[in-house]
């Protein structure tokens, strides 16, 4: 049993938002495949793993080191014309090595529950460590200018510009928010969708966290989406995407 036939049978078997899925596949075809997927599953050990994974984090199409250069073209061409480049190793982002090792680690889980093998080494392996978050938030006198410069251009891009700025909603939950999970008397909204673009095709899906969360309103917002409102009908159930 090799480690590409388990990949593709827990890509089959699991669920996965559709963006995540066309991620991985990504992942995937262009380095899990290339590189592990003719290995028996019963051969990946951590060690096995760890040294992938350095490998990824060293260059991110592991080279052996050697000199080369890498063709923008199939079969013979110019180079110069097609503006082929030596080779400079970039490392793989340590985020990216952390998901092909969520990939192999959700295959091996499947293997151990289907009998394959006895044991899942992924839980061994050190994967590369997660820096914690470092925001960047923009100054009180800089997030002013911004709400101002939205406001001078739209009343309503203000409005959202606003909304987003004291909320901090995702971007694709607030185009999928509606008035009916405005409540402006107690002064919450109810995150419960999200709204996904792709392609440009869009679709409504679960939040990100795949639960509905409420976001309390201070009274200026509760104030500035009342007016935005209006006198609509309580028929009339906008998602926000539509509206702007």
């Amino acid at each position: 049993m090799k480690l590409g036939y388990a990949i593709h049978e827990w890509m089959r078997t699991s669920e996965h938002e559709d963006s995540t899925r066309e991620g991985y596949r990504g992942y995937i075809t262009r380095t899990i495949q290339p590189a592990l997927g003719d290995v028996p599953i019963t051969k990946i050990t951590a060690r096995v793993l760890e040294n992938f994974y350095t490998e990824l984090r060293r260059c991110r199409v592991r080279c052996n080191g050697r000199p080369f250069i890498e063709h923008k073209a199939a079969g013979e061409h110019d180079c110069k014309a097609a503006k082929c480049t030596r080779h400079m190793c970039k490392p793989m982002a340590a985020s990216t090595v952390r998901q092909i090792h969520s990939i192999i680690s959700g295959t091996l889980n499947a293997a151990v529950r289907w009998d394959w093998i006895s044991s899942n080494p992924t839980k061994a392996a050190q994967r590369p460590k997660q820096k914690p978050p470092q925001p960047d938030p923009p100054s009180p006198a800089a997030a002013a200018r911004l709400v101002e410069a939205a406001f001078e251009m739209d009343e309503d891009w203000g409005t959202l510009v606003w909304l987003v700025m004291t909320t901090g909603i995702r971007r694709g939950d607030v185009c999928a928010l509606r008035w009916s999970r405005v409540d402006l008397d107690e002064g919450v909204i109810e995150v419960r969708s999200s709204y996904l673009l792709r392609r440009r095709v869009g679709k409504e899906k679960d939040t990100k966290t795949h639960q509905m969360r409420r976001i309390a309103l201070d009274t200026e917002t509760t104030v500035l989406l009342r007016e935005h409102k209006g006198p609509l009908p309580a028929t009339n159930d906008r998602a926000w995407h539509r509206v702007q």
